[in-house]
């Protein structure tokens, strides 16, 4: 990933906090010439440095994880358009602003009651929104049994992280306000996220 050093997150805690908000990304892996990618929710073990995932057996791309020449799980944040019509120097043009995390990371199985606690973990963690979360004793045991044998757990040890935020920190202050009140005309969770951050990392209050 392209990362000039003003667009660089090099606070661990700050990346880990994207991935547990975000959740969804994107595994690829390498192997023999072949290049696989698959989207899946990850829980992230920040004690111990580990991701942790699930797919299905009969995903190709399942048998040859453990073997992949090259591995990367890559988080995509919040994003969106930033118009140069918001600055008041009419010399800026069109870009994007963007949240993106960069995993590299050692893979291995594991055992059923791994993969069930994992299940727990995720679960609940992504129920607690709701008046009346669903809980997995609400499985039968056989419902449990057929469930985990269709799927495959992988624990992944970060090796290395990659953390980038281009959230607009080579331009001033003043500008960078500007993009903020442009922004907060804009519909849509994504324009508004992406605000919240630019304030945060560009240490802009409201």
């Amino acid at each position: 990933m392209y990362l000039p050093r003003h667009f660089e997150l090099s606070d661990k805690s700050i990346a880990f906090q994207l991935i547990e908000e975000i959740v969804f990304g994107q595994l690829i892996s390498y192997h023999q010439g072949n290049i696989e990618c698959n989207f899946a929710p990850f829980y992230l073990d920040a004690k111990n440095n580990y991701l942790s995932t699930h797919l299905a057996k009969k995903n190709i791309h399942t048998s040859q994880i453990l073997e992949a020449q090259d591995l990367k799980i890559i988080f995509q944040g919040p994003h969106t358009y930033i118009s140069p019509g918001w600055f008041s120097d009419p010399q800026n043009v069109p870009t994007w602003n963007y949240i993106a995390i960069e995993v590299e990371a050692t893979p291995s199985i594991m055992d059923k009651a791994e993969l069930v606690d994992l299940l727990e973990k995720l679960s609940s963690k992504h129920e607690a929104q709701f008046e009346n979360p669903w809980t997995m004793d609400k499985l039968s045991p056989k419902k449990l049994d057929a469930m985990t044998r269709a799927i495959e757990g992988f624990k992944f040890k970060i090796k290395s992280l990659t953390a980038k935020a281009k959230l607009s920190q080579n331009k001033s202050h003043d500008q960078v306000r500007e993009l903020i009140a442009g922004l907060k005309k804009q519909p849509g969770d994504n324009a508004s996220l992406v605000k919240n951050w630019m304030q945060q990392i560009n240490d802009i209050k409201d």
